[in-house]
């Protein structure tokens, strides 16, 4: 959503912000790739025949994806710490930046006044991904509720006095 926004703000292109942010989300999405077929080489050798070459191969590959995981995900956090600072001390509120030089090269712009068009795009871009968060969202609830094993019912319980053999007066 952040790219999306950021990328339709002034002026179309990606910028040092929205380029920031598609750098993390890039890393992001590969370190959890890493992760998954880490587990995933994992399980096979723990259910592999020990001792094989074959069983040595999948956990060296498996060792190696979950220390690179680790390692890019801890580059990740100073990119995205390092953006945040570049963000909010305006390093990066240059006009190379706000001219999205690195995808138009010759063609980029800096806008110096704000038109009603440009103004109605950038909140209509920040209403798409708004909304594009939101069923992100959903989604993944629906998902968590559809998919979660529930846990057996139990036998409602009978209170004792309904279980006591009634006495004859």
């Amino acid at each position: 959503m952040i790219v999306y926004c950021h990328s339709y703000r002034f002026h179309l292109g990606l910028g040092c912000r929205s380029g920031a942010y598609l750098l993390y989300g890039i890393n992001s999405t590969l370190i959890w790739l890493f992760c998954v077929l880490s587990s995933i080489l994992s399980h096979c050798y723990k259910t592999s025949e020990r001792g094989t070459a074959t069983s040595t191969f999948i956990w060296g590959v498996s060792l190696a994806l979950r220390h690179t995981a680790k390692t890019l995900a801890a580059c990740n956090a100073v990119w995205l710490f390092l953006s945040a600072i570049f963000q909010f001390t305006n390093l990066d509120n240059t006009c190379w930046c706000n001219s999205n030089r690195l995808s138009l090269h010759s063609k980029a712009y800096t806008v110096i006044t704000y038109t009603e068009p440009f103004l109605t795009g950038i909140k209509i871009a920040w209403a798409g991904g708004l909304v594009m968060a939101f069923l992100t969202a959903a989604l993944f609830l629906i998902a968590l509720n559809v998919l979660r094993k529930r846990p057996a019912k139990e036998p409602e319980s009978i209170p004792l006095q309904w279980m006591a053999p009634e006495s004859s007066h």
